[in-house]
């Protein structure tokens, strides 16, 4: 081999290496639970970090809750769970995420359809 070919070859390899070493430093979402209304369609309100509160929301008759769970600041955040029999979820590029100005998330804010 020349010393170009392998000069590219090596630029290959590492440029793959870091895209595979990028894509497993990645955490995976986190995942709040929530249960809602048989029937419910609209906005949800789901406050976070309510030490006080289970771990999945009960969405009330209005779609507001309140869960235990407390994500980190910058975590990619999932909403999961059921209404009724059926299960919902929700992607994070569908969540809004309410944070303090120090970056703590403090609620989310969604739309079920």
């Amino acid at each position: 081999m020349n010393a170009v070919s392998l000069r590219s070859r090596t630029l290959c390899i590492t440029a793959i290496c870091l895209s595979l070493w990028s894509c497993a430093s990645q955490k995976p979402p986190f995942k709040v639970a929530v249960q809602c209304p048989q029937n419910y369609s609209g906005h949800i309100h789901v406050s976070l970090c309510q030490t006080a509160s289970s771990p999945t929301a009960k969405l009330d008759e209005h779609g507001n809750g309140l869960s235990s769970a407390c994500p980190a600041p910058g975590d990619n955040v999932e909403i999961y769970g059921t209404r009724g029999a059926d299960s919902i979820f929700v992607p994070h590029e569908s969540i809004t995420v309410n944070k303090t100005g120090d970056d703590i998330p403090i609620a989310l804010d969604a739309d079920l359809k």
